[in-house]
Parts: C-alpha cells; structure tokens; sequence
C-alpha cells in the first residue's frame, strides 16, 4: 500500500473489512482522498447480489458499524464519522475524516476476532448474562428477536430445511454457490467461501467439487438430494443454544443497513463471550426471490408458504426476518475466513 497512507486509515480498512458478507463475497470498497475515508460498493463484486440486494445491506451495515467501534476505540471523536445513506452518485455510505490534532490512540478492539462456526453447538441456553447484553442492544428501525424456545426453534428448522430444499433444485442459486467456492490454496486469495471452513464430513469436498456441475446436481436431485441437503441444514439449525431473528424491512434501505449493525453488534458481543455463531440467509433469499419474480414457477408455492409461517410463527406483521443468526457453545476451533489484501478493497484518489 502506499506509504502516504496514515496508519489509523489502514487500521479502519482493516477493521471494517472484516466484516460478514454474502458467500464472502466483500462487496464493498474503501476510498481514501488525503483528507477523508469513505465507504462505498464495490461494483464488481455486488454484480453477483445486485445493487439493491438486502445482503449487500446488511454486510455495509456491518462494515459501518465495525468502523463506528474502532473509530470509537482508537480515539476519533464522534463528529469525524458520517453516515450516509448512500444514495448519491458515488453511493457513500459512510466518511470518516480526522485532523492533525485528533489521531487516534494506539490500539483498536478485537474486531478482527469475530468469525463464523459451522461445526456442532451445545443446545444449552445462553448464559443470562449473555442474553442481558443482546436484549440491551438496539438499533432503530431494526430489532431482534432472541429465540430460546425449543418447540419454536424446532419449527423453525423445518421453515428453513424447506428453504434450504428449495436453494438446491434452483439452477442461478446453485451457480452462484459453486462458484463461490474456493478449494486449498484457490483460498489465499480471499475471498468467497473456503472450503476448509465449512466444517464438512469426509468426502465432502470431493462431494461439492462433482456436484459443482449443475447436470450432476440435478441427477441427484432426481434422487431426492435437496432433501438430504435441507435436513441436513437445518439438523443444525436445531443444535443450538438460541436462535437470533434480525427483523427489519427489505423495501427501507435505512432499515437494512440498520440490522447489519445490530448484526455485527450482536455478533461481536457473542463472540467476546465465547458464543460461537453461524449465519443463516437462506430463507430470507428465497423470499426476496419470490418478490422479485426470480424463483421458478415451481418453487414460487414453496416459497409463499415458508414466507407465511415463518411471519405467524415469530407474530410478525410489517416486519422481515433479514437473517438468522445461530448461536451457541461449540467445542471446536473453526479455521477462519480469509479476506480480501488491502490493496483490492483501498483505492487511493487524488483530493479534489
């Protein structure tokens, strides 16, 4: 990177960046002009969720809200960050400038020690102290709902091994995925999702590189795979000490970003408690793509019916499930995602 770069820029970068995206996919770029750093949207790497996909939300929320901690930690006094709602020419999100007399102090949060577990949790319930600290958190026009009910979380498994059933017989869901995948050293690079991390079974990389080819998938399928597929998702889903429902809308973009920073509040919080958690998108997407006409004729009843269930299952009425959370005591030390090198997320502009 540039030399001229000052040093609490690059810490920002770094934290911010290690934010949750869809499929790892980093969507986001930061700018640095000599005066100012802003927040904007990588073009190329939201082409895959498209400009106003509410994952791509939630993850900027997640930047946003993690550059917010470090600024906070490192020293910058509030009125050096801005956020913005990104709805201008060069989609800001967020600036963060400083002068010569407030520069930050030498040291910033443990943000870069949040992650995702996938391996096996404990279904003992959160510490009470654990739970004090989520329900307190709070970002308006978002919410959470704490789930701990066992009945409740079990019928919410079966809400999501449908979804999940659904992803897999869906030929542009199942592409997208494959290529996103990243098999041993495909994964210094960065970015999408490493298979090491995904905590499978033996055989099961070997398993997703064959079924990378959509023909085989299908044959599977033909076979009743996506059904294996979905209960085995959603088997983990009911291994948990408690399930978070991020709740907002997907027609108010202040509202996504909105739940992204409770999302990334929350999550940090778990994991400084030594809470594992572990995402989980996939009924959110399916009825987005519902909305937007983009499931096939057949998956559109399926999809309709999750949608219904899970809004009088959680007695919603105005609001969206944006994301599960999953979360939980796990046993085992997952290996981490890797990120994106400075130097593909941090462009330097001449100040205008």
């Amino acid at each position: 990177m540039d030399s001229a770069i000052p040093e609490w820029v690059i810490r920002l970068c770094e934290a911010g960046g290690r934010a949750p995206s869809a499929d790892n996919s980093q969507p986001w770029r930061f700018v640095w002009d000599g005066e100012h750093l802003r927040l904007t949207v990588d073009d190329v790497r939201a082409q895959g969720l498209g400009k106003d996909h509410p994952a791509l939300f939630l993850a900027l929320g997640a930047v946003i809200e993690n550059i917010v901690q470090a600024a906070q930690a490192a020293g910058l006094p509030p009125e050096s960050v801005r956020i913005s709602d990104g709805r201008g020419a060069q989609r800001e999100f967020l600036r963060v400038g400083v002068s010569p007399d407030h520069l930050p102090g030498p040291r910033l949060p443990a943000l870069l020690d949040r992650h995702t577990n996938r391996g096996d949790f404990s279904k003992a319930p959160l510490p009470a102290s654990v739970r004090a600290r989520l329900a307190a958190m709070r970002e308006p026009p978002a919410r959470a709902l704490i789930l701990e009910d066992r009945a409740v979380i079990g019928r919410l498994a079966q809400l999501i091994e449908r979804a999940s059933e659904a992803r897999f017989r869906n030929q542009e869901l199942h592409r997208w995925f494959a290529e996103s995948l990243r098999y041993g050293h495909e994964a210094d690079k960065g970015d999408g999702l490493a298979v090491d991390t995904l905590h499978l079974p033996p055989g099961g990389a070997l398993l997703l590189r064959w079924t990378a080819d959509w023909k085989h998938m299908a044959a599977l399928n033909r076979l009743g795979a996506y059904k294996l597929f979905g209960w085995l998702e959603a088997a983990k889903v009911r291994r948990c000490g408690a399930i978070l429902a991020i709740l907002g809308s997907t027609r108010s973009q202040a509202s996504m970003i909105a739940a992204g920073r409770l999302m990334e509040r929350m999550w940090l919080q778990l994991n400084a408690d030594g809470v594992a958690v572990h995402p989980f998108f996939v009924l959110t997407d399916q009825v987005i793509r519902l909305r937007r006409g983009r499931l096939p004729p057949s998956l559109r009843e399926q999809a309709a019916r999750v949608a219904r269930e899970t809004a009088a299952l959680l007695g919603l009425k105005d609001e969206e499930v944006l994301i599960f959370l999953r979360a939980g005591m796990a046993g085992n030390s997952p290996k981490r995602s890797r990120r994106l090198p400075l130097s593909d997320v941090l462009a330097v502009v001449d100040h205008a």
